[in-house]
């Protein structure tokens, strides 16, 4: 009976020699949807008893991200700068995907000493035979953000807990993942040119790796002939990732229709985005399409081991590479993300940005009288802490029980 009666209906008001040139129309648009969502990873990967730090999780490609893993069974550690409020999303996400490891730590990324203490904290811990097997920066991947400030908590984070990293077992794989807006290709504007220089970041992290010496030397034998050459392999790879243009990640923050753009909120701007909303529901990426390249990113092997029955190539993780739509981005020959000295000059430029941040907050410490804002700061703090203890959503609250 429904049937007949929406048959009835549609017959009353569309003609039907529409039907086809509808059917047809439908199909282009499903068609140019699918296009434009991007390939879908087909990598899997065991994340039980895998730590996973993420900045930028609570955003919706973050908490897209974090759902993700946390069905696969890692332990995730979210980087927030007030746990309290983001305990509520920890506790759903821990009752829908049925994993208990969600934990919300306090971070600051926009304090340099928020970032050293938490850090100091983490490295206590790797030392006490915790372990860390990724770390995914997603925070500087929204439209809008600080470029600068963000890129230099960036670097602080991973110089920081690098030496933690570094002497993890040589047969470990860890992945540092650094997402990117997808303006790279346009690097005069403001957008390309903090997007190109993370990618150099990288790549150029990826050959000080690289660098460094795996493993002990062998001993030396009575046999005079020389050792063959061996190939030095990394077990940390560095690599960075375009999600592509999502429409709540990149084209809400640009319109600024959304009270987390860093520009403030527009109602006008709220108004464009809701008139955009048919064109974005088909030629921007949903939150879980924008994170599949990450996934790709953590989930492709290092090295193709060979599979019974199958004489296909298996695509693997090439360390420094830029990865989009879950492939390797080519550059040109001459590009600046290929010369070595391009990419020591966006370290040097990092460093000094962040000896910058150090005299910035040097100064503001010593302009502040002291016990001028103690108590206000004590009480936060302490109320803070009850927030955390009582949703129970940091990792220190749990370790230290254990």
């Amino acid at each position: 009976m429904p049937i007949h009666a929406t048959s009835s209906i549609v017959s009353s008001y569309v003609p039907s020699n529409y039907y086809f040139p509808a059917a047809l129309a439908f199909v282009a648009i499903a068609v140019l949807r699918t296009f434009a969502q991007g390939r879908r990873t087909t990598r899997e990967r065991d994340l039980h008893d895998r730590t996973i730090i993420i900045t930028g999780g609570f955003t919706p490609l973050g908490l897209t991200m974090i759902q993700a893993l946390a069905e696969r069974g890692a332990r995730v550690i979210a980087l927030t700068d007030s746990p309290g409020p983001a305990a509520s999303l920890v506790s759903l996400i821990r009752q829908r995907t049925d994993n208990d490891d969600i934990f919300a730590e306090e971070c600051d990324l926009s304090s340099r000493s928020s970032i050293v203490e938490f850090s100091r904290q983490m490295l206590t811990r790797l030392d006490d035979k915790a372990r860390l097997d990724a770390m995914v920066f997603a925070h500087e991947y929204a439209h809008g953000v600080d470029g600068d400030a963000a890129s230099r908590a960036t670097f602080l984070l991973t110089t920081l807990l690098l030496p933690g990293i570094l002497v993890s077992p040589a047969d470990r794989d860890i992945r540092l993942v650094f997402l990117v807006n997808p303006f790279y290709a346009a690097p005069a504007t403001r957008e390309g040119k903090r997007s190109r220089r993370m990618v150099i970041l990288a790549r150029h992290l990826q050959r000080v790796l690289d660098a460094m010496p795996s493993e002990p030397p062998a001993p030396p034998s009575d046999d005079t002939a020389p050792p063959p050459p061996r190939e030095k392999t990394c077990n940390i790879a560095a690599v960075a990732v375009s999600p592509g243009i999502s429409r709540t990640d990149t084209v809400a923050p640009f319109l600024r229709a959304t009270h987390a753009s860093p520009r403030g909120f527009s109602n006008w701007g709220f108004f464009i985005y809701l008139l955009l909303q048919p064109l974005l529901r088909i030629f921007a990426k949903t939150p879980n399409a924008a994170i599949q390249s990450v996934l790709h990113a953590l989930f492709a092997p290092r090295s193709a081991a060979p599979v019974i029955g199958k004489e296909e190539a298996v695509e693997v993780l090439v360390p420094g590479a830029l990865y989009a739509d879950c492939a390797v981005v080519p550059f040109p020959p001459d590009a600046d993300v290929h010369d070595p000295a391009k990419g020591v000059a966006v370290w040097e430029e990092l460093e000094l940005a962040l000896k910058a941040w150090a005299s910035e907050e040097e100064a503001q410490a010593a302009a502040t009288p002291a016990g001028a804002d103690g108590s206000t700061e004590e009480s936060s703090g302490s109320l803070r802490k009850r927030k955390n203890k009582d949703a129970k959503v940091r990792w220190a609250d749990e370790t230290s029980r254990t």
